[in-house]
């Protein structure tokens, strides 16, 4: 319902890109381990989450759809 839920130990920072690779949205949590991004307000579309944790960089991709 337009919410990602993130579970991983020691998040630092996640961006969210187009597939053009512009920056839409940047967010840093300190080592958090458990966070949520609602991305209801984004136009369907397939979109690059960049999550940082402590332990390296993972990359996925998220299809926002109606």
């Amino acid at each position: 319902k337009g919410t990602v839920h993130i579970e991983a130990e020691g998040v630092e920072s996640v961006r969210l890109t187009n597939m053009m690779g512009q920056v839409l949205e940047m967010r840093e949590f300190g080592r958090a381990d458990s966070i949520e991004l609602n991305l209801s307000g984004y136009v369907p579309s397939v979109y690059l989450l960049e999550i940082k944790t402590a332990y390296g960089v993972v990359k996925r991709r998220v299809v926002v759809c109606r």
